[in-house]
């Protein structure tokens, strides 16, 4: 009898990660429309903004069309492996920012202090990257209107 008491015991033991994942994964995804603002992303790791990802993914927070968040594209900033290429809140107008702020959920600035931007920075001196934009600024006041949660890093 005690020996059936151990069994029990450690099966259940055994099975709370096969019950915690089922739950999770059955557990309905909730849609959210995110902005991240990350200038200063390195085509390392883009560590500044990665966590914040993990956690979208890992808390079933997917986007409108229902696919979760990739932290090499789904932010506002530097891409660096594209040659160059930036993605800003910049080419938008301001009456444009107050139709975004009806159905974007949150935005989370993550690191606006921006980076040098390709190999002859330090000798041409204009290569600099960074910095939050008065449209950047624009949309965090509307979003703040129209009491939206707003996350921002402390160097932002």
């Amino acid at each position: 009898m005690k020996n059936l008491g151990l069994k029990i015991i450690v099966a259940f033991v055994l099975l709370i990660p096969l019950w915690s994942f089922l739950a999770w994964f059955l557990w309905p995804m909730d849609r959210l429309e995110s902005i991240i603002l990350d200038k200063s992303a390195t085509p390392e790791s883009r560590q500044e903004h990665r966590s914040f990802n993990w956690i979208l993914t890992h808390e079933k927070m997917y986007q409108p069309s229902g696919k979760k968040y990739d932290y090499s594209r789904d932010y506002y900033g530097t891409y660096p492996e594209g040659n160059g290429m930036i993605n800003e809140l910049d080419r938008y107008e301001l009456s444009e920012m107050d139709s975004m702020s009806f159905y974007i959920d949150m935005a989370y600035y993550v690191d606006a202090s921006g980076v040098e931007m390709g190999i002859d920075s330090l000798q041409t001196g204009n290569n600099w990257y960074g910095g939050l934009s008065q449209k950047d600024y624009e949309l965090l006041k509307v979003l703040y209107r129209d009491h939206k949660l707003i996350m921002a890093e402390y160097n932002t």
